[in-house]
C-alpha cells in the first residue's frame, strides 16, 4: 500500500487514532508529518498499530462508529417579536382543531365535524371526521373504481341516507362509467332495492362535481347559483340541486381607516358673484383585504330553520315536498350559507391593533361574502315571462307595468327562511389575528 493513492470513501471512514495522527483528504499526518499529501508515507518508528486498517481485527469494530455524528443543525433565523396581547374573549364559534408545529416542515390540521343530511323525524346527524391541511397542497384524490359499494338493502325504512353509503355508491357508478340516478324511492327503501348510488355530498372534496350529483341547468353569478329547470319539480332532484351547490362561500375581511377633510371651493351664482363655500370630504388613508376563504370548511350542513309564525322546525323532505306541491307560479326556495365565526372578537382585536399605532381616525371592518345564495324558482311560464330583462324593462317605462310588477312580489311565495347551510372555520380568531397581526400594523398610514 505504500504509495498507493487513497480511496476517497477511505479518507472519511475512520476516526483518528491517538497513537499516530489522523488520516486526512491531504494525507496522512502524524506526530512527525511525514507522507505526502494523499498516500501513504514511511511507516511510523514500531509500525502502525495493528486494527488502524481494514484486515486488522485486533481493534474492536465498536471503536469505530459505523457513521459519523449528524452535522450541527444549521441557525435559526431571528424571530419575529410576539404581538402585544389583547383581550380575547373564549370563542363560542371555533372549531376543535388539532395542531402540529416543527421546524421547516411544520404543518396545521384541524378536524372538521362534517354532518350527514338525513330525511328523517329528527334532524340528529353522525359527526365524519375529516382532516384537512392548510397548506396549498392539493389532497391526494381516491380512486373512484376501489370504492367499494355498500348494500342498503336491510337498512330500515326511515329515509336516513347514509353519507358514506351514498359517496361509495357514486364513485363506483362514475368509476364503472354507469348513471349516477338512482333505482330506488326517494323517501322509502324497498327490502330488494339496489344501494343508492348518491343523495348526499361527498366525504371527500372534490371526489364528484356539480354535474354528476344535479343535472339540473343552473346559472351562476357574484351572489350564488339560480335555475329554473323544471327538472327541480320533483322532490329528490331538489334536494340533489341544493346538495350539488352547496360548497363553501367566498369570504374576505375588508379594514379601512378614513377620516373627513374639509375642502373648499368656490360657487358662481346666476349674477355673476361668486362665494367659496366649504364641505366634507371622505378621504381613505388605508384599506386593506385579507381573503378568508381557504379557511372555510368545503362543505356545510344543510338545515331547517323555524316557522317564524309557528315556531316548529319542519324536515328538509317535508320543507322539498312541499315547495313541489305548492300551486303558486311564482313559487321560490331559497338556501343561504352562513359562516359561524366568533367575528365580534376579532373586530376588536382588530381594531385595538390599529389604535395601538396611534391611528385615531374612523376604522370599518367588514366581512363580504361571495356565493352564499342558491335560489331555486318555478319553471311556470307566468314566471318565466316576469322574471325576464325585457319585462322588466317595460315595467319600468310603462304605467301598467308600474302596477302590475308589485302584485308580483306581493303574491309570491318565498321561503328565503327555510333552508340555511352553516359552514364552520378551521382556523380560530385568535389565531389568524396572531398570523396577520404585523401585516395588519404595517399597512396602517396616513393621508
Amino acid at each position: 500500500m505504500n504509495g498507493a493513492p487513497l480511496p476517497p470513501h477511505f479518507l472519511h471512514a475512520r476516526p483518528p487514532h491517538p497513537a499516530f495522527g489522523h488520516l486526512g483528504p491531504a494525507g496522512f499526518h502524524g506526530p512527525g508529518g511525514f507522507g505526502p499529501p494523499g498516500t501513504f508515507g514511511p511507516p511510523p518508528p514500531g509500525g502502525f498499530p495493528p486494527g488502524v486498517f481494514p484486515g486488522f481485527p485486533s481493534v474492536p469494530e465498536s471503536m469505530f462508529p459505523a457513521s459519523l455524528p449528524p452535522p450541527p443543525p444549521p441557525p435559526q433565523a431571528p424571530r419575529t417579536p410576539p404581538p402585544p396581547e389583547f383581550a380575547f374573549a373564549p370563542s363560542r364559534m371555533e372549531p376543535k382543531a388539532s395542531e402540529s408545529r416543527g421546524g421547516a416542515g411544520s404543518s396545521t390540521s384541524a378536524t372538521i365535524s362534517q354532518k350527514e343530511f338525513r330525511f328523517g323525524q329528527t334532524e340528529a346527524s353522525t359527526l365524519v371526521p375529516t382532516t384537512m391541511p392548510l397548506s396549498t397542497a392539493s389532497p391526494p384524490q381516491p380512486s373512484l373504481s376501489q370504492t367499494p359499494v355498500p348494500s342498503l338493502s336491510t337498512a330500515a325504512d326511515t329515509g336516513a341516507y347514509s353519507s358514506e353509503a351514498r359517496v361509495a355508491g357514486a364513485a363506483a357508478a362514475v368509476g364503472a362509467g354507469g348513471p349516477t340516478t338512482p333505482m330506488m324511492p326517494f323517501f322509502g327503501m324497498s327490502t330488494n332495492a339496489p344501494p343508492v348510488p348518491l343523495s348526499g355530498i361527498p366525504s371527500t372534496p372534490a371526489l364528484l362535481n356539480a354535474q354528476e350529483i344535479s343535472t339540473a341547468t343552473f346559472t351562476r353569478s357574484k351572489r350564488g347559483v339560480e335555475s329554473q329547470d323544471a327538472l327541480l319539480d320533483d322532490p329528490y332532484q331538489l334536494y340533489r340541486f341544493f346538495v350539488a351547490h352547496n360548497d363553501r362561500p367566498s369570504m374576505h375581511v375588508l379594514i379601512t381607516g378614513s377620516h373627513m377633510e374639509k375642502q373648499r371651493t368656490e360657487e358662481r351664482h346666476s349674477d355673476g358673484t361668486s362665494a367659496a363655500v366649504e364641505h366634507k370630504v371622505k378621504v381613505n388613508d388605508f384599506k386593506m383585504d385579507f381573503d378568508l376563504s381557504p379557511y372555510i370548511s368545503p362543505a356545510g350542513t344543510i338545515m331547517t330553520l323555524p316557522d317564524p309564525k309557528t315556531g316548529n322546525k319542519p324536515t328538509l323532505r317535508e320543507v322539498m315536498e312541499e315547495h313541489v306541491e305548492e300551486e303558486n307560479p311564482f313559487k321560490e326556495l331559497h338556501m343561504e350559507k352562513r359562516v359561524n365565526w366568533d367575528y365580534e372578537d376579532l373586530t376588536r382585536a382588530i381594531t385595538q391593533a390599529i389604535r395601538s399605532v396611534n391611528y385615531r381616525y374612523t376604522i370599518e371592518i367588514s366581512y363580504p361574502i361571495f356565493n352564499n345564495k342558491v335560489v331555486v324558482h318555478s319553471a311556470s311560464p307566468l314566471a318565466t315571462f316576469m322574471r325576464s330583462a325585457w319585462t322588466k324593462a317595460l315595467c319600468v317605462i310603462s304605467v301598467v307595468g308600474i302596477a302590475i310588477y308589485p302584485l308580483r312580489e306581493m303574491y309570491k311565495k318565498v321561503k328565503d327562511k327555510s333552508l340555511q347551510s352553516e359552514f364552520q372555520m378551521t382556523i380560530s380568531t385568535r389565531d389568524f389575528y396572531m398570523a396577520n397581526y404585523w401585516n395588519i400594523v404595517d399597512q396602517v398610514q396616513y393621508k
